[in-house]
């Protein structure tokens, strides 16, 4: 399994499009770990309606884990820590691939 591990903090108007970009990966296999850095604008609001999207799917795979500002180093060794894959990606919250 690979884990796409994302950390954000105050990128609501791009977010959703990061996340599309990792749903829409033909490789079947992984989970997407976001990490909401203390975000103040609408991001919380937006993690959670996508990770209720995904609770009601046969096979939820993004996981939100919301912080304290602390700053993006921390908020990726959060994710490095909590990542259940035997594989790691990063995609910047305001990234498409």
């Amino acid at each position: 399994m690979i884990t796409v591990i994302t950390a954000t903090h105050n990128h609501a108007p791009f977010l959703r499009g990061a996340i599309d970009s990792v749903r829409a990966q033909t490789f079947q296999d992984w989970e997407h770990l976001v990490i909401d850095d203390g975000s103040t604008d609408a991001t919380p609001e937006i993690l959670a309606g996508l990770c209720l999207e995904e609770s009601r799917s046969a096979h939820p795979r993004l996981r939100m884990i919301r912080t304290a500002n602390q700053g993006f180093q921390a908020a990726l060794n959060l994710g490095l820590a909590e990542a259940r894959g035997d594989l790691v990606a990063f995609l910047d919250s305001d990234d498409e691939y």
